[in-house]
């Protein structure tokens, strides 16, 4: 399994430690018994979470630039369709949960959890760069051998929300480097 392909699965994975975390919380709300075990082992499980999507990044990182050096347009490619369209649900997903759990930390915190919201998008937007490096590395190559005009727009693309998955789409339709 190459880097790209754990990482999305790691990445995944954040979403199933966040509803396991929504489900205690509910659950501890819904009952008399407050269970200090479940929420000591919260923080550990998502710390141990934390290291692993460090490593997968670190290794996906490296092995796009590995795929620069060697000039490997088609592998780049198809890591760029890979991290960027196998990620829309969980952008989708988690955008409905940061709202959901926004909204309740409001409600619980009578509105002064608002000021947890750059949190929020510091975080996603952190998960972004991570991304958009595998895109931005293939645009850059595609420039490199003359492929593409313009890369500073596709660049441009790729560090915004939304827009990089456009963009990265508008590119794997225009482009089609064969093997």
């Amino acid at each position: 399994m190459n880097t790209t392909k754990a990482l999305i699965i790691c990445v995944y994975s954040f979403l199933i430690i966040l509803f396991c975390e929504i489900g205690f919380v509910i659950g501890s709300l819904t009952t008399d018994k407050f269970d200090i075990l479940i929420y000591k082992i919260i923080p550990i499980i998502f710390l141990i979470w934390l290291i692993i999507f460090i490593c997968f990044s670190v290794l996906n990182i490296l092995y796009t630039k590995k795929l620069y050096k060697q000039n490997k347009l088609f592998e780049l490619r198809k890591n760029v369709k890979y991290i960027k369209l196998y990620l829309i649900p969980y952008w989708i997903i988690n955008f409905a949960v940061s709202v959901f759990v926004l909204l309740l930390i409001m409600a619980a915190t009578k509105g002064f959890g608002i000021l947890l919201f750059p949190v929020f998008i510091f975080f996603a937007y952190i998960l972004l760069l991570i991304t958009s490096s595998v895109s931005i590395t293939y645009i850059v190559l595609l420039n490199k051998n003359k492929h593409l005009k313009h890369y500073y727009v596709h660049i441009i693309l790729q560090l915004c929300f939304v827009l990089d998955i456009i963009g990265a789409i508008y590119l794997l339709k225009k482009i089609n480097i064969e093997i």
